[in-house]
């Protein structure tokens, strides 16, 4: 099994439902458990990690591969990490059929987390890092509901030569 394909069974295992679908205090709300597995193996890969506060207790998750030179180009990857509802606990025990993996957010949008946050632990780990291009990866809260995720992130008007949304 790819890691990439292990990333996405890991993610889909983590229920990060929207809080907007579910009563206070549901033990699937939140994005919160996501974004701090991604931020635990970001800081194995040696990533530089930090959290832009949007809501009380929902973070945007921002990593960055910084490149060994001064940064003149600029690559952001922003998928989103919370999902929609859903009453059955097997949603989120990833299943595999016809050679398609299955579960709660695969393709809306933990496919895309899995796939850009692979590339960017995988450039990490080479031995040659870009030299003047910097990645920063995002992960966005809220996107279901309020997209107040993505409109905190602009506000921060980084500039970008490419972004990258992982929305199927």
């Amino acid at each position: 099994m790819s890691q990439a394909v292990q990333l996405l069974r890991d993610l889909i295992a983590l229920p990060s439902v929207n809080a907007a679908f579910l009563p206070p205090g549901d033990p699937c709300a939140g994005e919160a458990k996501v974004a701090d597995y991604l931020a635990k193996r970001a800081a194995k890969a040696r990533l530089d990690v930090e959290r832009q506060p949007v809501a009380p207790g929902s973070d945007n998750l921002i990593v960055r591969l910084s490149p060994l030179g001064q940064a003149r180009h600029r690559i952001i990857l922003a998928p989103h990490l919370d999902t929609v509802g859903g009453d059955d606990p097997k949603i989120y025990r990833p299943t595999k059929k016809c050679n398609k993996l299955h579960g709660r957010g695969a393709c809306d949008t933990k496919g895309s987390v899995a796939a850009m946050f692979r590339a960017i632990e995988n450039v990490a780990g080479r031995k040659k890092r870009p030299s003047e291009t910097e990645i920063v990866f995002v992960g966005l809260m809220d996107e279901e509901c309020n997209q107040t995720g993505s409109r905190a992130f602009a506000k921060l008007r980084m500039k970008a030569d490419l972004a990258l949304v992982g929305e199927p």
